[in-house]
């Protein structure tokens, strides 16, 4: 039979034995909570970017304010350009008036030229009615009669009083 010390021997490594299960439970106690707590501080900072997100979302363009901006910015600057561009087809393809008009016609040039002093072939197109080429012919004969002058700034024509 095993002796009272064997048994003591025994109990004394039984002991040393338990106590560094208990060393071991304590840390994986202390691994516990650590995770715990980093859980918990990344739910914190998940809610926290959710509701960034939803702010950014809310803050962003929704479709129909995408819709308006587009159509103000784009469509609206546009519109305008394309209602000229139509005017002057029709312009283009409306019969050719008699050439006996020309004269007033070239007498209005004149006088409209007098009083802006300075206006583009475009805009004097859109004041007959009729296409660019049309007034740059005016303005060429009132030009070679010394009573106005031409000049090409860029892709427009300006007709000014002669200085």
């Amino acid at each position: 039979m095993a002796s009272v010390d064997d048994l003591e021997r025994r109990l004394t490594k039984l002991e040393h034995h338990l106590a560094h299960i208990d060393a071991a439970f304590e840390t994986f106690r202390d691994v516990l909570i650590k995770i715990q707590n980093e859980n918990v501080e990344l739910r914190k900072n998940r809610d926290f970017l959710l509701e960034k997100h939803k702010s950014l979302l809310k803050k962003s363009l929704s479709k129909d304010r995408l819709t308006q901006e587009i159509r103000e910015k784009l469509v609206n600057p546009l519109r305008g350009e394309l209602r000229e561009d139509a005017q002057l087809i029709r312009n283009l393809t409306k019969p050719e008036e008699p050439r006996d008009n020309e004269p007033s016609f070239l007498d209005e040039l004149f006088v409209l030229v007098m009083n802006k002093g300075t206006i583009t072939v475009r805009d004097a197109a859109k004041h007959f009615s009729v296409h660019e080429l049309r007034v740059e012919e005016w303005a060429r004969m009132l030009e070679d009669h010394g009573l106005i002058e031409l000049e090409k700034n860029g892709d427009q024509t300006e007709m000014r009083k002669p200085e």
